[in-house]
């Protein structure tokens, strides 16, 4: 009931987010009103017409039942992110719905039953707070992380409430930096500085109804009395916000978001002066690796007589380029993908990058680490035919989380440092019995010549006869590749 719940609140979001480019004779402009009446009765309406219908398979019961215990199982592996050497974890059963948020030394984690601390139990909260507080995640401020900035959303909206938390009473600040609901971006700038786009009243928001107005804001300060250091266009999308805290420096970041697929990226110094990095609006932001700024390419980029393919991770001295005045230094390639490579993620430690790749549909990490001169990579020994995730990376931090899993292995999950043997720490236990199954990759032949990848799972022996019956799975589009 709850999928069904999320699924039509996924599509009448949806419906909102481009409702703004409507005609004015829409005839579903009433889906605009977030919590009118009658949107809200239509989103009942589907939720019970799609139960009805799920329900009335002999099936479902049992289904439902199987897929509520492997969801909430209590031996599935808590992931969560690492910070300051412990591990952050939002926990949900049947107990805790909404959550709970928790933590455990790193030391600790790897053992079968880790001490969780709770720091915020989310449905103890909402009871409190006779609000519906859904976990928008938290932004803990470097080296000590004893204060975040926790989002909070009301009932899964988009427009979260940032409260400022300490780590170590287990409470929110009082007079901290707290922001009232809105979509708003924040990030630290120190332990006394953040900077933030909300809605600062009329004109604050683009069309598409984010913010698009940056400030700096001190603390003791009124939020109404922050600085202004930037302001988007309103036919943008949104602004994003990032702070790297990488090894020994701090590097800010404003992100323009001019549609969905297109950006701009700008340096915020120390002074908070606001300088444009000029890379093409396809180059997606990734990080900063020892003062090294991480690009990853949507398109072809030609630039000083030399071609990076659509796909590839790019880097060139941040430094070098602020001091320049605007002229891009040396450009040099982590990686270049080739027809049956591409990367599906990015992420920046202490002493290396990391790349998920999916190599003909085998997923494969690169570790990738600079010398000052050049990058190095090499593959990282992990099982050959399934999906590796990376769970966890931090910039302060030279250890990174693996996620290894395929057709027949449950979840793994592997600990590594850079140029190290990644390690088994924790298991999933196996859902079912997996003895006298094999899985198989072949090639399709598409009507334009493109060999297109699969996978078959099926009882070892198996004939290729055709005549075998077979359940099929496939999916595309968004840009995300599968």
């Amino acid at each position: 009931m709850r999928f069904v719940a999320l699924c039509a609140g996924a599509v009448l979001s949806w419906v909102l987010g481009t409702a703004a480019f409507a005609a004015a004779d829409d005839p579903f402009a009433w889906l605009e009103s977030v919590d009118g009446a009658r949107a809200r009765q239509w989103v009942r309406q589907q939720n019970d017409y799609t139960l009805k219908v799920l329900a009335a398979d002999p099936d479902y019961q049992e289904t439902f039942a199987e897929a509520e215990a492997i969801l909430t199982a209590p031996d599935r592996i808590p992931y969560g992110e690492l910070i300051g050497g412990h591990v952050y974890n939002l926990w949900q059963n049947r107990t805790h719905a909404r959550g709970v948020w928790r933590r455990t030394a790193l030391t600790d984690y790897q053992n079968e039953q880790p001490q969780w601390q709770s720091l915020l139990d989310l449905d103890a909260l909402s009871a409190t707070k006779g609000q519906n507080w859904v976990w928008r995640g938290a932004d803990c401020l470097p080296p000590a992380y004893e204060r975040c900035l926790v989002k909070l959303s009301r009932g899964g909206r988009d427009a979260v409430v940032v409260r400022e938390f300490d780590v170590a009473s287990r409470t929110f600040v009082k007079g901290g930096f707290d922001v009232a609901e809105a979509k708003t971006e924040i990030a630290w700038v120190d332990a006394d500085t953040v900077m933030v786009a909300t809605n600062w009243g009329p004109d604050a928001l683009t069309k598409a109804g984010y913010p698009r107005v940056v400030k700096i804001w001190r603390r003791g300060h009124a939020l109404d009395a922050a600085q202004t250091i930037y302001e988007a266009e309103h036919d943008d999308v949104a602004v994003a916000l990032q702070t790297v805290f990488g090894a020994g420096r701090v590097d800010r970041f404003i992100v323009r978001g001019r549609n969905y697929f297109r950006t701009e990226l700008f340096n915020v110094d120390a002074s908070w002066r606001v300088t444009r990095i000029a890379v093409p609006d396809y180059a997606e932001f990734k990080g900063v690796h020892r003062g090294q700024l991480v690009l990853q390419l949507m398109r072809d980029w030609r630039t000083a007589g030399r071609a990076f393919l659509q796909g590839s991770v790019v880097a060139f001295s941040l430094d070098a380029y602020l001091r320049s005045g605007g002229a891009l230094p040396p450009i040099k390639s982590l990686f270049t993908p080739d027809a049956k490579t591409i990367v599906t993620a990015v992420a920046t430690s202490r002493d290396a990058v990391y790349l998920s790749l999916l190599q003909n549909v085998k997923g494969r990490v690169h570790e990738v680490t600079f010398d000052g001169a050049q990058w190095l990579w090499r593959r990282v020994p992990l099982p050959d035919a399934g999906t590796i995730d990376i769970v966890a990376a931090n910039d302060a931090d030279d250890r990174v989380l693996l996620r290894y899993a395929d057709f027949l292995t449950p979840d793994t999950l592997y600990l590594m440092r850079p140029r190290a043997e990644p390690r088994v720490i924790k298991q999933l236990p196996p859902r079912f019995d997996a003895y006298g199954f094999e899985v198989r990759q072949f090639e399709a032949l598409s009507r334009d010549g493109a060999k297109i990848p699969y996978f078959v799972v099926r009882k070892e022996e198996t004939l290729n006869n055709g005549k075998q019956p077979t359940l099929l799975y496939a999916y595309g589009g968004f840009n995300i590749a599968t």
